[in-house]
């Protein structure tokens, strides 16, 4: 989907001999390392169509921080920087934006911060300033776990209790000291169900015990977690950014191994310091991802927004994955290049035991690049209702149900008006090859009805191979771009990916996007058709001649 996100800045503004002119800093909040480095975007607008002379843009830090570089993205700037504080001037700015890019570093105290603050003058038609623009530059609060002990100091039991009692981002930090144990990695075993985290922000970084002690296992994570006596997996509530990365999670079978949900309300919402993240953990399998270790359910997702990239999630009793939101969202969730229901290398089965994926619902999700296989139920399963889902470039196979499925009903039917529900799945009529071109052609009929004004339709087909005739969309081939069909006057036609894909039965999705137009007030989102657009389930497959 790859939706981009659209801001309403807070930017500050004054007239000038009726020049307005602004200036404002991205992201307004960073978080780093303490000692590290972060980059901010900022910008000088001159909002007004005649050029501005000689302008000034000073910056100054405010706490335990120093501005360590400012490179200009626009030519004519000149910088000088003295620790704290900073100034850039140019000639001429003309009408429009310029930008500067100011790397900050961050003091050493654990949990300190400071303000980057942003102003900017010009002498015309007298030496007035600029409200001031800000930033933050935060430190995580650093805690660390040095043994595998269940409870007591350096506990991982006891760095999540300290988490929750912070009122600044906290990061669990895994020092564990040698010797390394002889499998490779170091186990923790809670002996009762850990505290869910409740912090505002926290990132567990499993990654770091990698750079305490070396890559001493080259098949995976060096921590793992075993929950085989606490049953209950790890819940995080935390209703601002969450980083999970780098860990085992395995043997929890009385919910999911990661329960990544929120709570409340972000106090200080910043894009896109607070978007949520799963990242590289195995979830259901042992250390080396070949084994499993079956939680009830790998991941479950109850939030509208964030990004789960590169886990195994496979060898659980139940699906690997389930997302179920309810409520409207602004964001998606991104879902990419994870291996579910495979071994780590992405071809041994290792299954879950119902469904790779299954969404329920108001979800808006993007689905993309993922290996999904060897379920007895359903590849991806999507219960009917207002859900954004695409899914694409995936390779799905060897599942007992259909690769896509939405309703959880078998092959849906087609309908004469899919403006209000799922989309219609294409239907592929003939193909050809073409050894000139080395392209293969494809008769597609895809019955698209238009989305309600002012949002119109647009589609992808994706093309897909596979070993048999029932395939599930094996392996991505290309895709292709097309308008509306069906009802509103469509007709078959060709499409074509290139390759010589004879002896190979094909088949194929169509992802329906809204096109939007300029929405009158009166209209909602809904009611246009803003949030009505996903990939359907698989067509009939054909064999290439």
């Amino acid at each position: 989907m790859h939706r981009t996100l659209l801001f309403l800045l807070a930017v500050v503004s004054f007239p000038v001999s009726a020049v307005s002119r602004t200036t404002y800093i991205l992201p307004p909040l960073a978080i780093v390392d303490a000692g590290e480095t972060t980059t901010f975007r900022t910008y000088a607008a001159n909002n007004d169509p005649l050029e501005v002379e000689n302008v000034r843009v000073r910056y100054e830090i405010e706490g335990d921080a120093t501005i360590e570089k400012i490179e200009p993205k626009s030519i004519g700037w000149t910088c000088a920087i003295e620790g704290k504080t900073a100034e850039c001037t140019q000639q001429y700015v003309l009408s429009g934006e310029q930008g500067l890019e100011v790397t900050v570093r961050g003091g050493a105290a654990n949990g300190a911060s400071a303000t980057l603050k942003m102003s900017a003058t010009s002498p015309r038609p007298a030496p007035p300033e600029y409200d001031v623009s800000r930033a933050t530059v935060q430190n995580h609060h650093a805690l660390i776990v040095d043994t595998t002990a269940d409870s007591g100091p350096g506990s991982l039991r006891a760095a999540f209790e300290a988490a929750n009692a912070l009122d600044v981002p906290a990061k669990i930090v895994f020092n564990l000291p040698p010797p390394v144990p002889a499998e490779g990695w170091f186990t923790i075993i809670p002996e009762s169900p850990l505290p869910p985290i409740t912090t505002q922000r926290i990132f567990i970084d499993g990654k770091s015990q990698t750079r305490f002690t070396g890559d001493t296992n080259t098949r995976g994570p060096e921590i793992a977690i075993d929950g085989h006596l606490a049953h209950y997996g790890l819940e995080v509530h935390s209703p601002c950014a969450t980083r999970i990365e780098g860990l085992v999670l395995g043997n929890f079978d009385a919910n999911s191994a990661l329960w990544f949900t929120k709570t409340g309300v972000c106090a200080t919402y910043a894009y896109p310091v607070d978007l949520r993240s799963v990242t590289d953990n195995y979830l259901g399998t042992d250390p080396t991802g070949t084994t499993a270790w079956p939680n009830m359910r790998g991941l479950r997702v109850d939030f509208g927004s964030g990004l789960v990239r590169n886990n195994v999630i496979s060898g659980n009793s139940y699906s690997g994955m389930w997302v179920w939101v309810t409520a409207p969202q602004p964001e998606a969730l991104t879902i990419e290049n994870n291996r579910i229901g495979t071994a780590a290398d992405g071809a041994t089965p290792l299954p879950n035991g119902t469904t790779g994926i299954l969404f329920g619902g108001r979800v808006s999700a993007d689905v993309r690049g993922n290996v999904i296989a060897n379920h007895p139920g359903m590849g991806i399963a999507l219960v009917r209702g207002d859900s954004y889902v695409e899914i694409r470039q995936n390779s799905i196979r060897d599942n007992g149900g259909i690769g896509i499925d939405w309703g959880i009903d078998g092959v849906s039917s087609t309908t004469d008006a899919d403006s209000t529900i799922d989309p219609n799945a294409p239907t592929l009529l003939a193909s050809r090859y073409d050894a000139t071109l080395n392209r293969t052609y494809f008769t597609v009929f895809a019955q698209v009805e238009y989305l309600p004004r002012p949002a119109g339709s647009a589609f992808h087909l994706d093309f897909y191979a596979n070993r048999g005739s029932d395939g599930d969309g094996e392996t991505w081939l290309g895709s292709v771009g097309g308008g509306g069909g069906g009802p509103n006057g469509g007709q078959p036609y060709e499409a074509w990916v290139g390759g010589d894909h004879r002896g190979k039965w094909v088949n194929a999705t169509l992802t329906r996007s809204p096109v939007y137009f300029a929405k009158p007030p009166e209209i909602s989102a809904e009611a246009a058709g803003w949030d009505d657009a996903s990939t359907s389930e698989l067509s009939n497959a054909i064999l290439v001649n």
